[in-house]
């Protein structure tokens, strides 16, 4: 993937100007873990990003259904990448946004996470209280940003229909 977008003496044209702007491509990201197996069923999983030069942007969404399940209780979650990050220079771990909401309650919790870059792959979510990974029963203990003005203890939450993980970010691409 060649990088450069515009040197002096070239002409702007359509493709480049399209180029420099990015236009956002849907993906469908891979929902795994590093033990046990995760099902969508009737939920969705749903993602975009956009590059401009070396650098993707992107966005994935987790809405949980009502048959949508995971049999790991002890495991991280991981989520695809839509295009493979740099991974020179000792480049192989870049942080990433993310927030879970919790239907039920009306609560979210803000996240952090991290692209792996040597398997191309977002993992390590963990909420900023206290640093534990988000696995598939816990969330770490944390106030809630919404409705709820309670603590959630680990194991409080169930994921459950209306339940959603958003993560997005920016890294570089691999060239």
């Amino acid at each position: 993937m060649a990088f450069t977008l515009f040197q002096p003496g070239n002409r702007i044209t359509a493709g480049r100007l399209e180029a420099m702007c990015g236009l956002w491509t849907p993906y469908t990201p891979v929902w795994t873990a590093d033990s046990g197996t995760t099902s969508i069923g009737d939920g969705s999983i749903v993602g975009r990003y956009q590059v401009r030069g070396p650098t993707v942007e992107f966005s994935l969404r987790l809405n949980w259904g009502t048959t949508t399940s995971q049999s790991v209780t002890t495991s991280n979650w991981s989520f695809s990448l839509p295009v493979a990050p740099y991974t020179g220079d000792g480049n192989t771990w870049q942080p990433v946004k993310a927030w879970v909401f919790d239907a039920s309650p009306g609560a979210r919790w803000q996240l952090a996470g991290y692209i792996n870059a040597s398997t191309s792959t977002i993992t390590a979510l963990t909420a900023n209280a206290d640093g534990g990974f988000l696995d598939s029963q816990e969330m770490p203990s944390q106030t809630a940003e919404a409705a709820s003005t309670t603590s959630i203890q680990p194991g409080n939450l169930a994921w459950a229909n209306g339940d959603r993980l958003n993560i997005w970010g920016s890294y570089e691409a691999a060239a």
